[in-house]
């Protein structure tokens, strides 16, 4: 069986950025060492469903718009989308959504510099 090619479109890349900085910024006040483990808990979970992704594309539910298919990551916190294109044995990760913290009531943002 061919594996699915993985890509990340910018915004998907965007939002896991923003995730990390949330969490490490949100475990600080306990301990460097704890804000650590959970970015690289958040990190481990993404590289899992990328590894799942590959074999099997269709996993997780679909979305409200069709083709979109989602998985939740984080013990639940976050929702990672993204779209198949089978034709292409292709997986494209589109979106990461906090479902706890929406970024309207995030209180902090990241500037892009390009």
């Amino acid at each position: 069986m061919a594996l699915y090619e993985i890509e990340e479109a910018d915004q998907f890349l965007k939002d896991v950025e923003e995730a990390a900085v949330w969490i490490l910024i949100t475990n600080l006040e306990q301990s460097e060492s704890l804000a650590n483990k959970k970015v690289n808990d958040l990190k481990t979970d993404l590289d899992s469903l990328r590894e799942r992704l590959r074999s099997y594309p269709e996993s997780g539910e679909a979305g409200e718009v069709p083709g979109l298919r989602r998985f939740p990551i984080y013990e639940g916190r976050y929702s990672a989308k993204w779209i198949v294109i089978h034709s292409a044995r292709l997986v494209t990760l589109v979106a990461l959504s906090d479902s706890k913290y929406p970024r309207q009531l995030r209180q902090f943002h990241i500037d892009d510099d390009e």
